[in-house]
């Protein structure tokens, strides 16, 4: 898993410096076959399907990063703080968590993107604000056994303030299960923005991303098959 990180993340490095040229110069070879020229052939403007599908791992992954990101800080914030507020306060907010989490995560992303607008930081918003009843959920329940602990209670009783408990001795504790749902996340995180893409609520061209280019390749899929293959094996590359 590690090597395939590696290999991933130089990829997103290298694929726009050297050929980023490659991936956007429009030329005359329209739509050409698999050749020693263009390895996975050409699209509809004559740009080279590897070249695009390569390139694009950068703008994913950096999209599919930053979304992850947001879910993890906002949810776990707000699944870690109910427990340092009142209690009447935390009843309301663990409810509509409660409520929030019946959602499909897609749908409430659907929903956030289509009133954002489309566009790469709308999509990250709404896979992001999507994925926050999850994390909230998750750290909440974990939180509620530490918090009964004799240190936690010696810790109130000796005065140390809420969020001070919260960051050296509630959310240290839980740190594990949250590393895996992170990981899960940010593969879901990939396919989620790969799908408002597809569907015109992600990426807007010239930029593009996996999901663009698969909305790019279907149009052809049967004349061109390797314009939609070739961004769908990235995709499922990135996310394994």
């Amino acid at each position: 898993g590690l090597a395939m990180m590696l290999v991933l993340v130089a990829v997103a490095v290298v694929a726009p410096m050297l050929l980023g040229e490659a991936a956007e110069q429009v030329t005359g070879a329209v739509r050409q076959g698999p050749s020693p020229e263009h390895l996975l052939g050409t699209d509809q403007l004559g740009r080279d399907i590897l070249a695009r599908s390569l390139v694009a791992t950068r703008l994913t992954l950096i999209m599919a990063t930053a979304a992850t990101a947001v879910q993890v800080v906002l949810g776990v914030l707000l699944g870690g703080a109910v427990w340092v507020m009142p209690r009447a306060v935390r009843e309301v907010i663990l409810r509509v968590v409660d409520a929030s989490v019946a959602f499909p995560a897609l749908v409430l992303a659907l929903v956030v993107a289509a009133v954002l607008g489309p566009g790469g930081f709308s999509a990250v918003m709404a896979i992001g604000v999507a994925g926050i009843p999850s994390f909230a959920r998750l750290t909440s329940n974990m939180v509620a056994m530490v918090a009964q602990r004799e240190y936690v209670v010696t810790a109130r009783l000796l005065g140390v303030g809420g969020f001070r408990l919260l960051g050296r001795h509630l959310l240290p504790n839980v740190s594990g299960p949250l590393l895996v749902l992170t990981t899960s996340s940010f593969a879901l995180a990939l396919l989620e923005i790969a799908s408002l893409s597809f569907v015109g609520l992600g990426v807007q061209s010239p930029a593009f991303d996996y999901g663009l280019l698969l909305n790019d390749g279907l149009t052809a899929i049967y004349t061109q098959p390797w314009q939609a293959i070739a961004p769908s094996i990235m995709l499922v590359y990135a996310g394994i």
